[in-house]
């Protein structure tokens, strides 16, 4: 949110990190100078008021004098808001719990607003995404169970989080996510899976092979 040299790295690669915890810290120049002077302002500001309310209470100034000095007051704790929030902004925080990936800022680099101290990869909960074909897609309903084998073996039990509202031009089928907890931290970002998801139960009739037939136009029927 602010922009300045990077001072400090207070994390590593594949460090694990919580919601609040420190990444980095920059430079933080004149800005604690700046929070010094708002509130040496903000203690004027509240001695010239409160020296007027004292006059006006005695009838030795106007009633209407300490107007303009709650009104400076005013704006002197609003600019001490203001300095304090942007020496706040040189501690750069990770806004979720994850595990510390690249990229990362280095110590010296500039970074501007919105640049990247350090990239956190929230790995729980987790989201599958992959896509249903149109023939499908009557099917899929939020909610849904799944059951997600991913290619190192692990099978983990999730839920259809999110169905698109429109087809991928490209291959006429919709994308969907299932969203599954991840604890263990031992399914990784980017890993490939496949998912099956329980649509329901249909009433059906079980049938020998011996029963089914073929007509002349090769349309499959029940032998009577």
């Amino acid at each position: 949110e602010t922009q300045g040299l990077v001072d400090i790295v207070h994390v590593a690669k594949g460090q694990s990190v919580a919601a609040g915890d420190l990444l980095c810290t920059l430079d933080q120049g004149t800005r604690a100078a700046a929070v010094a002077q708002a509130e040496a302002a903000v203690a004027q500001a509240v001695s010239e008021y409160e020296a007027n309310a004292a006059l006006r209470e005695r009838e030795l100034a106007p009633a209407n004098s300490g107007l303009q000095l709650e009104a400076s007051r005013r704006m002197a704790e609003a600019n001490l808001l203001n300095a304090q929030a942007e020496l706040k902004r040189t501690e750069v925080r990770a806004p979720v719990d994850g595990i510390v990936q690249d990229p990362m800022a280095t110590v010296g680099s500039m970074l501007g607003a919105g640049a990247p101290c350090a990239t956190v990869v929230q790995l729980d909960p987790m989201v599958f995404a992959g896509a249903v074909p149109e023939a499908n897609i009557g099917h899929a309903r939020l909610g849904l169970t799944a059951s997600i084998s991913t290619i190192t073996g692990k099978t983990i039990e999730g839920k259809v989080s999110f169905i698109a509202s429109s087809a991928d031009p490209a291959t006429r089928s919709f994308a969907v996510e299932i969203e599954f907890p991840n604890p263990d931290l031992e399914v990784r970002d980017g890993i490939t899976a496949t998912a099956v998801v329980n649509v329901g139960t249909a009433p059906a009739h079980l049938l020998p092979q011996s029963a089914l037939t073929l007509d002349d136009d090769g349309v499959l029927g029940v032998r009577a």
